[in-house]
This record gives structure tokens, C-alpha cells and sequence, in this order.
């Protein structure tokens, strides 16, 4: 009777048992991952070993972000970005914080223009629909320079997107031409 007891409690696990639980093991892998990240990574990163890049929105150089496995700090983003004469024009859901580093310029948030210099604090709020933002250098002859700072912790909650409206003047269609043409105006 013991034997029939363990057969009708393994049929019965067997049924309720549908498929392998392959998350859990990759679960404990991605934290074993996180943590081991959290160790190892870079406490440093270095401007001279960062390179910039011209994108649609900016010229921006980034410190550390999730493609960038190689540092120790995963749930934020840092990003360096340079200010000829203005930025593309995009809208995301805010949460950031915008240090300027030099220079003087303003910043477009929903329409409101913001006048900041030098060692202002720009706060870009989290709306519902998002927060649409472009910045501006005012002094021609020198470019404004900031450092952002994004959380990454609460973008999955809030459905975030970003919808570029405008491209930088900057931008030529492809990173190459940008380079080229960035180039040529030296």
C-alpha cells in the first residue's frame, strides 16, 4: 500500500507539473550577473576613454547606461552632451536631471522656455504623455556643455518612450555624414 501511495503522488505531481521552470534558473543567473557587475565593474569612468557620438537628438558622450556592461552602476545613466547651437527637439516622460557645465543657454519644456548658465540645475519633470524638451546655446562663439543624470528604475512603470520631433541640426542623416560634415567645419 505504500508503494501504491508514492505512485498516485508522483501521477498526481506529474499532472500538475506542465512545464520546466527555466525563469527561476535564469532569474538567480541575471542577479549572479548584477551583483557580479556590482563587484567588478568600473568605479571610474574616464572622459578620455569615452567616446562621443552624434545622434539625432545631440552630440553626447555616455558615462555609463545599460548597454554599457562594464561598469558598476547599472540602474542609472550619465551622458555628457555639447550644445553648438541647439538640440533636436524630443519627448520622453522626464525624471532627469540636467547639471550645466559651461556655458549659457535655455531649454524649451512644453513650450516654456527656461533660462539656465553654468552651474544651473535643470529638473525635467515626469508627466503622464511625456515632457517635450529641446536646448538652446545662447553665446554663438562657445558651445554649452551638461552632464544628465536618468534613474532607470521607474521606466518600465511608466510605459516610456522616447518620439524624436525634431533632428539637431547636427545630424545629416547618418552618423558618417554628421562626421563628415562636423569635419569640414573645422
Amino acid at each position: 500500500m505504500r508503494d501504491g501511495g508514492r505512485k498516485r503522488v508522483r501521477k498526481k505531481l506529474k499532472r500538475e507539473l506542465q512545464a520546466k521552470d527555466t525563469w527561476y534558473p535564469r532569474l538567480i543567473k541575471e542577479l549572479e550577473q548584477m551583483n557580479h557587475r556590482a563587484e567588478t565593474g568600473k568605479i571610474v569612468v574616464r572622459a578620455k576613454e569615452t567616446p562621443w557620438m552624434q545622434n539625432r537628438n545631440a552630440k553626447v558622450r555616455y558615462y555609463f547606461m545599460p548597454y554599457k556592461t562594464d561598469t558598476a552602476l547599472q540602474t542609472m545613466q550619465a551622458f555628457e552632451h555639447v550644445i553648438h547651437r541647439h538640440s533636436g527637439k524630443h519627448r520622453h516622460q522626464g525624471g532627469l536631471a540636467i547639471f550645466v557645465l559651461d556655458g549659457t543657454g535655455y531649454t524649451l519644456v512644453d513650450g516654456k522656455r527656461h533660462d539656465w548658465k553654468a552651474g544651473d540645475l535643470i529638473l525635467l519633470p515626469i508627466r503622464p504623455g511625456g515632457v517635450s524638451h529641446q536646448h538652446f546655446n545662447a553665446n554663438p562663439n562657445k558651445p554649452a556643455r551638461w552632464l544628465a543624470l536618468i534613474t532607470n528604475t521607474y521606466r518600465a512603470h511608466l510605459g516610456y518612450e522616447i518620439v524624436q520631433i525634431e533632428d539637431s541640426p547636427d545630424w545629416k542623416g547618418s552618423w558618417e555624414k554628421s562626421v563628415r560634415h562636423q569635419a569640414g567645419s573645422k
